[in-house]
């Protein structure tokens, strides 16, 4: 079974920050 893992993140009109949560989410290194 593979682990689930969420991520939420809280945001309103700030497209530029969400760009930059989007981004260090995916690049994130997580070993199972």
């Amino acid at each position: 079974m593979y682990p689930l893992v969420s991520v939420i993140i809280p945001t309103y009109s700030r497209p530029t920050y969400l760009r930059r949560c989007l981004e260090s989410v995916l690049n994130q290194t997580y070993k199972i």
